[in-house]
């Protein structure tokens, strides 16, 4: 798959340890899929991970992120069909992800029993 649009949504604690929503817009040959048994579509898709997101420190201070997901957790959701890939497709697809993005996300929180983060408000 090549990731076309990529953001993060915190989500609130639970058992597995997941803390962030990963909604990425992607293109995907299709075929065959080994780990359903479903065969695919060609075409861009929405996806949308549970994963665990974590920032650390090397010994000379530098930062990196390191991103933990369970392959086949998550949801995604055909935006377009096409028999390849194309500019006006993709801003098709992305335009048409922008639509469809609180209804994945509720589907896989509702699949998985998690929660968005709550924002919390401070008085100053």
């Amino acid at each position: 798959m090549e990731s076309k649009m990529k953001k993060y949504i915190d989500i609130a604690e639970n058992s597995d340890g997941h803390n962030v929503l990963r909604i990425e817009v992607g293109y995907s040959l299709g075929g065959y899929n080994w780990y359903n048994g479903d065969n695919e579509p060609r075409g861009y898709y929405l996806y949308c991970t549970p994963c665990e997101r974590k920032t650390n420190k090397t010994s000379d201070g530098m930062e990196y992120t390191t991103i933990t997901e369970i392959v086949g957790m998550g949801g995604k959701t055909l935006l377009k069909q096409v028999t390849r890939q194309s500019k006006k497709a993709c801003e098709e697809a992305l335009r048409i992800a922008k639509e469809k993005e609180d209804w994945l996300v509720q589907r896989v929180l509702a699949r998985y029993g998690l929660e968005l983060k709550k924002e919390e408000t401070v008085c100053t």
